[in-house]
């Protein structure tokens, strides 16, 4: 009997069903869930854990932050012909040099101390992260910094 080329053959039915092996389907469990912190943290900059900090032995958090490339602490008269300076962090940013925003915990700073150091001793923090400019996660940006950014935590972060 001939039959057309693609159509089907009649099932054999003379013949004894035969077995299927067993097939045996694993999966992998899932991922575990990225931390805030390491969500920030995989569009750029450095974090900065307490036994890093600890290593470093500072004088103060701003010795920690410019670990960071970019970052530098400047140093300027607080008023022209002044012998009394003013100690503060700046950043390559978009358009040059600029004052980064600081965070602690969550919480934007306005630094009015001459001296940014005074602000919060080093052997406080639990954790420091730095973003520059081109990285900083979306929650810490605001519409008038076009520079990086610093997170200071004090605590773990939940």
């Amino acid at each position: 009997m001939a039959t057309r080329a693609g159509a089907q053959q009649p099932a054999d039915t003379t013949r004894p069903p035969q077995p299927i092996p067993v097939v045996r389907v694993e999966a992998a469990p899932d991922p575990r869930p990225l931390t805030p912190s390491e969500r920030r943290l995989s569009l750029g900059g450095h974090r900065y854990s307490k036994a890093e900090i600890a290593s470093v032995n500072p004088s103060g958090w701003m010795e920690v932050a410019r670990l960071s490339a970019g970052v530098t602490v400047l140093s300027s008269p607080v008023r022209p012909g002044s012998t009394m300076m003013r100690r503060q962090l700046s950043m390559r940013g978009g358009m040059g040099r600029c004052t980064p925003a600081v965070f602690i915990d969550n919480v934007r700073q306005n630094i009015v101390e001459y001296d940014w150091d005074q602000l919060l001793s080093a052997s406080n923090i639990e954790s420091m992260e730095v973003y520059g400019a081109g990285v900083t996660p979306i929650g810490f940006n605001s519409m008038n910094n076009s520079c990086g950014v610093i997170l200071i935590w004090t605590r773990p972060e939940p």
